[in-house]
């Protein structure tokens, strides 16, 4: 019996574990809120973290942007350093090169041959002597040159200078030539010289194109002041090869009247080129309608006869109005031949400042100092005849 008990009350609460107790409405709605808050700080959590996550991410792009910038910065830097350190270094290599082989030459005649000083070639004395002959020698053409850029910078003449550094120079070349020329001798443009060798030719070129070096280093470092100061010219046009081939007397006078004028563009160049040779040709077709104005003025039988053609027929130009003659004055015929010398001369009395007689002939009357005086003798000659008409009516 007691076994039957004991097996029962087991089953019961068995039953009792497997059937919870029944929720009411309020505990079901309860828990339904604790859950979904449950749930809305999961989400607020997660929300929150990918948040971080995502700052996190930027500021690490953020970084990663900032080292790329630095680095190619830094990279700018160095570049625009070791550009500034090559463009100052770079042009001295040929200059110092040259110099140290003129040098080496110089020495080496002097070691081997100052026997005056030390008594071997390996003698301290003499290494010291030749050292300081060599460099002195080879010193004086770069002083020269030097003072010279100097003087170009300062805005000075470096002509002298740059003269005697060139004469220093070439006596110098000539030394360090006759160190190493072959005993027999050559004659030269009629002069008689030791025979060269290829080692005398290379130790003269040395010693002679260092200060050529120093020049035009110096004109290529100051050439953007100089050009901005105007003491040196533009470059000078370029015309196409087309041009140049199909058009080769209009490309010559198109570059020359460029050049003379400044003109760099060839587009400019062309229009300066249409202009002057339609000055030109109008130029050409006032003379001849004066020539044939003139001719046309002269009595017929003072005509020059042709014997293959007759005389052509030309119409005279309208005189325009003549400055200074009063009326009723007769005109003098020179007036009416030269009218715009004629008012210039007349124009300049009346402003107090008479143009001379090279003057009026060079700037109107093409040089022609006849046609001046005839000019200047016909305005006498009306300023006379309008005074007697003055005294006359008085």
């Amino acid at each position: 019996m007691m076994f039957m008990r004991r097996a029962q009350e087991t089953v019961e609460d068995a039953a009792a574990v497997q059937a919870p107790p029944r929720l009411t409405e309020a505990q079901a709605a309860a828990m339904i809120r604790a859950k979904e808050a449950e749930l809305a700080a999961k989400a607020l959590e997660e929300q929150a973290a990918f948040e971080r996550e995502k700052r996190e991410a930027e500021r690490a792009a953020w970084r990663a942007a900032q080292a790329k910038d630095q680095r190619a910065e830094r990279l700018d830097q160095a570049r625009e350093k070791w550009s500034k350190v090559l463009a100052r270094v770079v042009p001295f290599i040929p200059l110092f090169t040259v110099n140290l082989m003129a040098v080496m030459g110089q020495f080496g005649w002097g070691r081997s041959n100052l026997d005056q000083f030390g008594s071997s070639p390996d003698h301290v004395v003499r290494i010291l002597v030749a050292v300081l002959f060599a460099v002195g020698l080879e010193s004086l053409g770069l002083f020269t040159g030097y003072h010279a850029d100097r003087a170009v910078q300062r805005g000075d003449s470096a002509f002298g200078m740059y003269l005697g550094a060139f004469t220093i120079a070439g006596i110098v070349a000539c030394l360090n030539y006759s160190h190493y020329a072959a005993p027999t001798t050559t004659v030269i443009m009629g002069i008689e010289v030791p025979a060269p060798t290829p080692t005398a030719v290379v130790f003269a070129l040395f010693s002679f194109i260092s200060p050529a070096l120093w020049r035009i280093h110096s004109r290529a470092t100051n050439r953007d002041r100089l050009k901005a100061a105007g003491e040196i010219d533009a470059r000078a046009v370029r015309l196409s090869w087309s041009r140049k081939l199909w058009h080769p007397i209009r490309s010559i006078r198109t570059m020359y009247w460029a050049t003379w004028e400044g003109v760099a563009t060839p587009a400019e160049a062309v229009e300066l080129y249409e202009a002057k040779t339609a000055a030109k040709r109008a130029k050409k077709a006032a003379q001849s309608a004066k020539k044939a104005a003139q001719s046309a003025e002269v009595p017929a039988q003072e005509r020059p006869r042709r014997a293959t053609a007759p005389a052509a027929t030309t119409v005279p130009e309208e005189t325009p109005d003549l400055l200074g003659i009063p009326a009723g004055a007769p005109v003098p015929i020179v007036a009416q031949r030269h009218a715009a010398a004629w008012n210039a001369f007349v124009a300049s009395v009346q402003a107090g400042n008479p143009l001379t007689q090279r003057a009026l002939a060079r700037e109107h009357l093409n040089g022609n100092r006849h046609h001046a005086r005839d000019i200047m003798a016909a305005w006498e000659e009306v300023q006379g005849h309008d005074h007697d008409a003055r005294e006359t009516a008085a």
